[in-house]
């Protein structure tokens, strides 16, 4: 036996499929907007819960700031790290500071054997001591100069016997070796420089 089938009904001529789904989507209303209502509930308690992850970060953040070495933090920097570094503590004096390499330092150091007394043989040879940087020796240190006062490093004006003049920069000098060399590099002037003794 066959099945007939219509979404119209036969009689009435009404398109019952379509009302059926009408009827369906009314009745299912309180259950979307029950859906709606519990994804929106939802959405507000993720807010909640994130706002309130944020709150507590500040505030554990804050409590930093009863400390008073917070404010008193200080960074430094240096234009050029492979000639120059620099480290600051929440002591140090804030500002900008120009320093000139003249040369990258280094050390040396030497150490000998014990001696059982003052009078055990060092071997051959000469040794002397200096203590306070008493001579003017070429190694001198231009800062050691004038009972450690130093002096003021500028421009050195020389006139030789010839009428022949030259400005010597001494802005970058640190040693009297420096001094000595850069009048003797002055070309054209007939002065040279040498240490004697304690003098120039």
């Amino acid at each position: 036996m066959g099945t007939l089938s219509s979404g119209v009904g036969l009689i009435s001529g009404l398109d019952i499929q379509s009302i059926v789904g009408q009827l369906m989507e009314i009745e299912s209303r309180p259950r979307n907007l029950l859906t709606d209502r519990i994804e929106g509930i939802t959405n507000r308690q993720t807010g909640l819960v994130t706002l309130q992850a944020q709150v507590l970060a500040v505030r554990l953040s804050a409590i930093n700031f009863r400390n008073d070495a917070v404010f008193q933090q200080k960074t430094s920097s240096s234009s050029d790290e492979d000639s120059l570094t620099a480290t600051t503590t929440r002591f140090s004096q804030s500002g900008s500071y120009s320093f000139e390499v003249k040369r990258l330092a280094s050390s040396h150091q030497l150490i000998s054997r014990a001696y059982s007394n003052r009078n055990s043989s060092i071997g051959k040879g000469v040794v002397s001591f200096e203590v306070g940087n008493g001579q003017l020796a070429r190694a001198t240190s231009l800062s050691t100069l004038n009972g450690g006062q130093g002096i003021t490093r500028g421009t050195l004006e020389i006139t030789d016997r010839n009428g022949n003049e030259a400005a010597i920069d001494l802005s970058a000098a640190l040693t009297m070796q420096d001094v000595v060399d850069a009048v003797n590099g002055e070309q054209g002037l007939g002065v040279s420089a040498r240490v004697s003794g304690d003098h120039l």
